[in-house]
């Protein structure tokens, strides 16, 4: 789906109610995991709750907020087959930065056979997908990549920088926002981006 259309994806990928347990278990079991591997400082949750948000101001229809609000609450999974010097170190070899950035197919590894909607499977797949078609895995550009998958990128990257890193100190939402839309265009949609900025900016 991309902004500006009518069809509604319920229609297509309504889910049952086992379908929402089977996922928080999921989600129950990646976040102990997480817990147990490496330190996870709430990530996840504020990535869940700004994507959630988002998509309310984008007008996206229920169903879609609902599926949306799973994969963001996944899309690092693929990361729990990563070891945690490396998760947690300053300079990585390229070696590593292969291991790293091969946790969206990891992730979508493990999900393969637990019979996830593939608006999910797909999120996790390309949340890191620049809008100039430079992200990976697959070098997708502009609309190209999913929809939840542009938003989960952007709402990453605010929450990336906006919390402590091993890489980079805490920054304010203001400078946040600013290299963030210096790079509108280039790695993230850039309408979806302007609605992101006017939410976290609105007195």
């Amino acid at each position: 789906m991309h902004l500006g259309e009518d069809e509604t994806a319920s229609e297509k990928s309504a889910m049952k109610p086992e379908d929402h347990l089977r996922i928080t278990a999921v989600i129950e079991f990646v976040e102990n995991a997480i817990a147990l591997i490496f330190s996870e400082d709430g990530h996840l949750t504020r990535c869940e709750q700004l994507a959630y948000d988002l998509a309310i101001e984008l007008g996206m229809p229920f169903e879609e907020i609902v599926l949306l609000k799973y994969a963001t609450r996944l899309h690092d999974i693929g990361k729990l087959g990563i070891p945690e010097h490396i998760l947690s170190r300053k300079k990585l070899t390229k070696a590593e930065m292969d291991m790293m950035r091969g946790h969206p197919a990891r992730g979508v590894g493990l999900l393969k056979n637990m019979q996830f909607d593939q608006q999910i499977v797909e999120a996790i797949n390309y949340h890191h997908e620049w809008w100039n078609g430079t992200g990976y895995p697959s070098g997708l550009k502009g609309e190209e990549i999913p929809i939840f998958s542009r938003i989960i990128g952007i709402v990453d990257a605010f929450d990336g920088i906006t919390s402590e890193r091993v890489y980079h100190p805490i920054r304010s939402i203001t400078e946040a926002l600013k290299i963030m839309e210096a790079e509108a265009g280039k790695k993230s949609d850039p309408v979806i981006f302007k609605v992101f900025k006017k939410m976290m900016t609105r007195g």
